[in-house]
């Protein structure tokens, strides 16, 4: 928090809110006796979930400058591109993945290996087949041809139809329940319905649109704009 330059009054805070906490293990109705909590962060906390963000921050400070990586709470993803040979930059890869494993050994974080997977994104059906055989640690990390990252499944040619088309049949399926909670002579207003619709319709057709409008074809942009459509509310 000293490096990151925040108000010396929140980290004052912080370090007394984090001092002296004791906890109890409870185990078939059993408890422990009180213990100081040494690691960690109090569940429930309100501010827990953004000291969490902060100790996690400096995680891809010793990445290789073309290596990209994301952080969302505990969802954390790396990327780079390979060389003109496939797989050529498999070792660089591999030592990015020794470097969060390092990472997370030295600041007690524990990587869970057999969630953590890998996918090769290729135009060609070769190269998007092709196992790079990475290791988390000693785990070897399983590869994907789809993969659901933050709601949003990528698929490894990034032709996101499957996803495009699940999405619309949900978006008519919500419509429906839209159009049984009004008609000409009973129901919601159309202000009611409208909110409803932003809220529940919409919302669940465009979330994550950045990361997948553009790389879906004509018709599949058509599907998801029919399914868009709010039905009719007096």
């Amino acid at each position: 928090m000293i490096q990151l330059k925040l108000p010396p009054q929140f980290i004052k805070y912080v370090r007394h809110f984090l001092s002296g906490i004791k906890t109890t293990v409870s185990i078939n109705n059993v408890e422990s006796d009180p213990f100081l909590m040494r690691n960690g962060l109090p569940q429930g906390s309100s501010i827990s979930p953004l000291l969490f963000l902060i100790f996690i921050n400096d995680f891809d400070v010793e990445l290789d400058i073309e290596t990209a990586a994301s952080l969302f709470a505990d969802d954390t993803s790396a990327w780079r591109t390979d060389g003109k040979i496939r797989g050529s930059h498999r070792i660089l890869m591999q030592k990015e993945v020794d470097k969060i494993m390092e990472w997370s050994e030295e600041w007690k974080m524990k990587v869970n290996g057999s969630k953590t997977r890998s996918m090769v994104i290729a135009s060609s059906t070769k190269d998007k087949k092709w196992d790079p055989q990475l290791k988390a640690g000693q785990t070897s990390i399983k590869q994907e041809q789809d993969y659901r990252f933050l709601g949003v499944t990528t698929p490894s040619d990034l032709i996101f139809r499957k996803y495009v088309e699940t999405a619309a049949t949900k978006g008519r399926n919500r419509n429906k329940v839209l159009k049984y909670m009004a008609t000409k002579n009973w129901g919601n207003s159309l202000e009611t319905q409208r909110t409803i619709y932003i809220q529940y319709v919409r919302s669940g057709m465009e979330y994550g649109g950045p990361s997948w409008s553009p790389w879906i074809s004509t018709s599949n942009i058509k599907n998801s704009n029919e399914s868009k459509m709010m039905p009719y509310a007096h």
